[in-house]
């Protein structure tokens, strides 16, 4: 289990934005039953929902919660989240490619890789991607996806800083909660990291509100 949360993690866009899809994000010509948004003229299909629903069922049910078991509501504002980070998802990516940003091939290889080396055998990668219902070219698919996003990403948003005041405030924050806390210096860079993942996920926001303000969304859910 912790194998197979690790594969979908990795596969995962940065920050908060959750999975690229399995689409390829080419214009597709199914009948509107077997769509639930639409992009910019660019479907997100079911099967694209499915798949992240899925996701979404494993990361609760790790936490202890069965999303079948829960109240109608709280459902539909799951579903209208899948949908939601798929949206977000394909507009990153579109606006990756229309800025003609390419995945190096040596990158997308040495991401496999790292995958890879979190089994001890093949037959264990080869069972985590079954489980997670992904072939082989669907990931590196994935793979590709999401360099091309980070990078996008990257080259898109304000550059975070952290300042020591911050790092001590956090500090505190924990140490207020829990007596048994190492030391500030033991967690200094463990803290800065955490408050930087943050600010980047604060700045990811205000890009894919950008995105979405310039584009047409159309949700069918």
């Amino acid at each position: 289990m912790l194998k197979r949360r690790m594969l979908s993690g990795i596969v995962g866009i940065i920050f908060v934005l959750g999975l690229i899809g399995c689409g390829s994000g080419q214009d597709t010509a199914g009948s509107t039953e077997d769509v639930v948004a639409i992009v910019n003229d660019q479907d997100i299909t079911k099967a694209e929902f499915d798949a992240s629903y899925e996701q979404y069922k494993l990361t609760y049910a790790q936490q202890g919660m069965n999303i079948d078991d829960m109240e109608e509501d709280q459902v539909k504002q799951i579903e209208q989240k899948v949908v939601d980070q798929l949206v977000n998802s394909r507009l990153l990516l579109q606006a990756a490619e229309k800025n003609n940003i390419e995945a190096a091939e040596e990158e997308v290889q040495q991401s496999l890789e790292q995958i890879k080396g979190q089994f001890d055998k093949e037959e264990e990668f080869t069972a985590a991607l079954e489980a997670n219902k992904l072939t082989l070219a669907q990931l590196e698919k994935q793979i590709t996806d999401e360099l091309k996003v980070n990078q996008y990403i990257s080259e898109n948003i304000t550059e975070v800083t952290v300042e020591e005041e911050e790092i001590k405030a956090m500090y505190d924050q924990y140490k207020e909660q829990s007596e048994k806390i190492p030391s500030f210096e033991e967690v200094k860079a463990q803290l800065k990291q955490q408050i930087a993942q943050q600010k980047n996920q604060v700045e990811v926001g205000k890009l894919v509100e950008k995105l979405r303000n310039e584009s047409e969304i159309e949700v069918l859910i």
